[in-house]
């Protein structure tokens, strides 16, 4: 199937970065056309919704020093809730060692969340865009680039649509291996781009719900970090302090069973278990989301921190290529805290910047 448009511009990607892109794009009196793999905006902010309570799959905190992510929640009016820092913070540095507590707070002063959840963010965003600049269900295969009018994007659905620019807002290392580019990428920007990690595509995420945050009133702030075990990171994720409770666990994908959400709910319960021993007496619900096993997010472990590696990648990834023709712009390119919300705002801001003064 063949569909033409006029839109000059196509942004692939309807995460945070691609969302503010058209949004910005927008207010430049550019009108551009967003596609999007999945079913549903918002990339990895992906926010779960348990009765009126809810909790984050995704990207969840910021900062104070993430000054791009403040301004936009004050432009859109979108309340913020600080994390909760008060009290014990466990550590376990091997499974058959016992846990260690420390009365110190596990996060940095400031540390924030949004009150309604991220995806509260992705809604306002997404309700400034008529409907029929987003397309769904369009997961990119081709990108053809070999006519100097225009660039051809086919989708595995055999949807094709013609376009004069496209961005790019996805994780590079996953682009490259979903998609065929025509003509070929440069080998080194290749190179580079497989090995740029995609934030988030090694990992799961839980959460638990239960009647109260009854880790507070023991005296517990809710986090913990423990190796070799089936969640290495816990965070409490509660919405109020006098309503259910929520802990977010990052889960190890190391022998996690993928097709069972039952027994991964029985394994965490009962870490959780070593820890808050009537933990059960509490528990209410379960579900989670597993990052590395969704093939447009996978990615093998990060062999350092998004922040040390080399700070050249924006240079690189800020080149276009196709005579100012294709654009790269997600959270992963950007050289201000890349892989977070602020990288995905920093990216977003820098491609608009591009395509205007193109």
């Amino acid at each position: 199937m063949h569909a033409s448009t006029s839109t000059e511009t196509c942004i692939i990607g309807a995460g945070l970065s691609g969302l503010l892109r058209v949004y910005r794009l927008q207010q430049a009196s550019h009108r551009s056309l967003l596609i999007e793999a999945r079913d549903r905006p918002g990339g990895r902010i992906f926010t779960s919704r348990y009765g009126r309570e809810h909790g984050e799959f995704g990207a969840t905190w910021f900062w104070p020093h993430h000054h791009r992510m403040k301004r936009l929640i004050q432009e859109f009016d979108i309340p913020i809730v600080d994390q909760y820092r008060q009290g014990i913070t466990i550590q376990q540095i091997h499974p058959s060692f016992p846990p260690q507590y420390f009365d110190q707070p596990a996060y940095e002063d400031g540390t924030m969340r949004l009150a309604h959840g991220s995806s509260s963010l992705i809604e306002r965003l997404a309700a400034t865009l008529p409907q029929s600049d987003i397309l769904f269900d369009w997961p990119v295969q081709r990108i053809n680039a070999a006519s100097s009018s225009n660039i051809r994007l086919t989708s595995i659905h055999g949807q094709e649509l013609c376009v004069k620019r496209v961005i790019i807002a996805a994780p590079p290392q996953n682009m490259l291996r979903r998609v065929s580019f025509e003509p070929e990428l440069p080998q080194h920007w290749q190179n580079h781009a497989m090995t740029t990690t995609t934030w988030m595509g090694h990992v799961g995420k839980c959460i638990c719900w239960f009647d109260t945050a009854f880790w507070r009133d023991a005296g517990f702030n809710g986090a913990g970090f423990f190796a070799g075990a089936t969640i290495s990171e816990l965070h409490d994720v509660s919405n109020s302090s006098d309503g259910p409770g929520a802990l977010m666990g990052f889960l190890n994908a190391d022998g996690l069973p993928t097709d069972s959400q039952a027994l991964r709910q029985e394994l965490v319960l009962r870490q959780l278990e070593h820890i808050f021993p009537d933990v059960r007496q509490h528990f209410q619900h379960y579900e989670d989301y597993l990052w590395f096993n969704d093939p447009l997010c996978h990615s093998a472990p990060p062999r350092e921190h998004p922040l040390a590696i080399d700070k050249s990648r924006e240079a690189l990834f800020g080149n276009t290529f196709f005579d100012n023709r294709l654009f790269w712009a997600g959270s992963e390119t950007s050289r201000h805290f890349p892989g977070y919300l602020e990288g995905a705002i920093a990216a977003a801001e820098r491609c608009v910047e591009q395509v205007l003064s193109a």
